[in-house]
């Protein structure tokens, strides 16, 4: 494992983009945790990009506060303007690549994400 340090190219080298799918409590954020941690990128969960914007006074915070309020499920065009803001704002800081947990969650957001946000991707699918 030490040697795996020392061979680790510098994070402006790498483009990492994972994303890790699977069923709730199979591990997914572990795993992406600790892979995040190893590869010197950001572990990024829509959950937290969720609960972050509830935090915020934005004026989409209005909007999610209603939904999460009536118990509806947040739409993938929420969930993929947090996502793209996010990673938007990582590049500007020089982030060179993520990892994606619990997210794409259906066929609409995994399209999305492949032609409007970035193509390259190693996905890992948690079943147990």
């Amino acid at each position: 494992f030490a040697g795996a340090e020392r061979r680790r190219r510098p994070a402006h080298e790498r483009n990492v983009q994972w994303v890790f799918l699977g069923c709730p409590g199979v591990g997914k954020g572990t795993y992406a945790s600790r892979l995040s941690r190893l590869l010197g990128v950001p572990h990024i969960a829509t959950g937290d990009l969720v609960r972050d914007e509830l935090a915020s006074t934005g004026p989409d915070a209005v909007q999610l506060k209603e939904i999460v309020n009536q118990g509806k499920l947040v739409s993938d065009e929420i969930i993929i303007n947090l996502l793209s803001k996010r990673l938007k704002k990582g590049e500007e800081k020089g982030e060179s690549g993520f990892i994606l947990d619990g997210f794409p969650r259906t066929v609409n957001q995994a399209v999305r994400i492949i032609l409007h946000i970035t193509s390259h991707f190693c996905f890992v699918y948690s079943y147990w």
